[in-house]
């Protein structure tokens, strides 16, 4: 027995030495606090059908964009103004602005697939962006170029501030409060519905199919959208019958920031009015009540004791509805207001950006 420990102890530093020789190198691990690029490192030609570097034989993209390839190979616009964002699962969501490109990378094989954008709108579009449309790969995308601002809800549907189309966009890729399977049937009481797969309108003004947003300063506690025929089933809180935008009819001014949570609130920056904005979700979702009426409620322009004036849908300053002087010491538009007072107050003079 003590010979064979001997021999063991042997042969075995002995194996050790050899086996690394055989073996397959390993990869370099990215440490934490290491910076590394994950997309546009080395771009490939902006070629649908191009052979993928560094991938198997055969292995082509699938549009000029370097999608269905590694994410490093990816090509992308000069600008990056729309930011990511990261789901539950570790997917990173790039907007390219530049392009119209909406594009989602795998965490754990790094191919970049395109979520939506890079086409032409379909003939139902809504709007010139292409809302209504649907979003998915191989199917007529739609192209949102320009947008500076990309957020994502629980649920990881994804959300776009049009800049210059002056529209709030959510991509649907999973059952929330906003986005539904099958046909959206939208009622008072949650009157923003889009179908999963499909691009939609949250909040800006839209007069007619086809047509382009309109920039201005929107009044609260109005539709955050509106058309005038609802040409499109998913939208129920149709403006007037008016040909041109108003302040009454849902107008968004140059949105950058958006994001939404779990109770289909949507908030974006309207950045040009200077203002935080959401869109209030339904009251409820699967029994989960919205806290989000409640707070709001607290402003008496929206709940006067006895009625309450709130509406789904519809669009709310929560911040940035004065301005302040910068110079410490000064006089301000801070006063002691009642609980009632806390939200905001009655949208009725906010200031321009110079």
């Amino acid at each position: 027995m003590l010979f064979r420990f001997r021999l063991a102890a042997v042969v075995l530093p002995v194996l050790c030495l050899f086996f690394p020789l055989h073996s397959r190198a390993q990869g370099p691990v990215a440490l934490p606090y290491t910076m590394t690029t994950i997309g546009g490192l080395a771009p490939m030609p902006a070629v649908s059908g191009t052979q993928c570097p560094n991938l198997a034989a055969g292995v082509v993209s699938t549009d000029v964009y370097g999608d269905g390839c590694l994410a490093v190979n990816g090509a992308f616009g000069v600008g990056a103004f729309s930011g990511l964002a990261v789901d539950s699962f570790g997917n990173v969501f790039v907007n390219d602005d530049i392009k119209g490109a909406l594009h989602l990378i795998n965490p754990t094989t790094g191919i970049m697939t395109l979520v939506a954008g890079g086409n032409t709108a379909c003939a139902s579009k809504l709007d010139s962006s292409g809302d209504g449309c649907i979003a998915a790969t191989g199917t007529p995308t739609t192209p949102v170029a320009d947008a500076r601002g990309i957020g994502i809800d629980p649920y990881g549907n994804i959300l776009l501030a049009g800049f210059n189309d002056h529209f709030v966009h959510i991509i649907c890729r999973n059952a929330s409060p906003l986005c539904v399977s099958g046909t959206p049937s939208p009622s008072a009481s949650n009157p923003i519905q889009v179908q999963i797969g499909s691009m939609g309108l949250v909040a800006g003004c839209a007069f007619a199919a086809g047509s382009s947003g309109v920039s201005g300063v929107g009044a609260d506690d109005k539709p955050a959208f509106s058309t005038p025929t609802n040409s499109v089933p998913a939208f129920a809180n149709g403006g007037g019958s008016s040909s041109a935008c108003t302040a009454s009819l849902g107008e968004v001014d140059q949105p950058r920031g958006v994001n939404g949570d779990a109770y289909g609130n949507v908030y974006f920056a309207d950045t040009t009015s200077e203002r935080w904005r959401v869109v209030l979700g339904p009251q409820s979702y699967d029994g989960v009540v919205n806290p989000l009426w409640a707070i709001l409620e607290q402003n008496p322009a929206w709940y006067n004791g006895t009625t309450l004036l709130l509406n789904a849908g519809f669009a709310y300053t929560v911040a940035g509805i004065t301005t302040t002087a910068t110079t410490k010491g000064s006089s301000t538009h801070c006063k002691r207001r009642s609980a009632k007072a806390t939200a905001s107050s009655v949208d009725s003079a906010p200031r321009g950006s110079s």
